[in-house]
């Protein structure tokens, strides 16, 4: 039987680095067992980062 993987966060969606309040965005998601995972890219110091980050390491960006 097939199981359903529910993401807080789609491809696309703005999100702040929590503890650092920079903003990214989530280019996509995946889960292993270290469960849910977002790879998001941000800018830090002129430099793209890209990094895979768990789900309590980010929030929804609102105005950013």
């Amino acid at each position: 039987m097939p199981h359903t993987v529910k993401f807080k966060y789609a491809s696309g969606d703005k999100v702040r680095l929590i503890g650092l309040a920079i903003p990214g965005t989530v280019l996509s998601a995946l889960t292993d067992s270290e469960g849910l995972q977002y790879r998001v890219i941000w800018w830090w110091e002129g430099t793209r980062r890209s990094e895979w980050l768990h789900e309590f390491e980010i929030e929804p960006a609102g105005d950013v």
